[in-house]
């Protein structure tokens, strides 16, 4: 695995790549789920509130620098291939699941922000 070197880069760490960078459900009382991402070290925060992701959107967060960054990929040319296949193999929108992980018709779902 590549180290922690690019945390002292000039250029961008794109979160993604980072195995801080984790996934979480965001549950509702209905038992319907959405996938986010977290730092686990803690490091995403805005007006002094951890906050999450979107899976959706994991491609596009990036920050300038990150003394936990560790790289998920085994060199700087994984890294890249990596991150260029990303926004393919993620989902276009946000998704919602089942209990059971089967994906929810977006003709049934009211906006995830409502109560379901």
């Amino acid at each position: 695995m590549s180290t922690n070197a690019s945390a002292k880069s000039p250029h961008s760490i794109r979160c993604a790549d980072c195995m801080q960078c984790r996934q979480v459900k965001e549950h509702r009382p209905s038992g319907r789920y959405i996938i986010l991402a977290r730092c686990a070290a803690g490091h995403w925060v805005k007006a002094g509130k951890h906050y999450t992701v979107d899976i959706h959107r994991i491609h596009t967060k990036w920050v300038k620098g990150c003394p936990d960054y560790l790289s998920s990929s085994d060199d700087d040319d994984d890294r890249d291939q990596f991150l260029a296949g990303l926004p393919r193999s993620l989902p276009m929108e946000r998704l919602v699941y089942e209990a059971n992980g089967a994906v929810v018709d977006f003709t049934e779902v009211d906006p995830w922000n409502d109560t379901q």
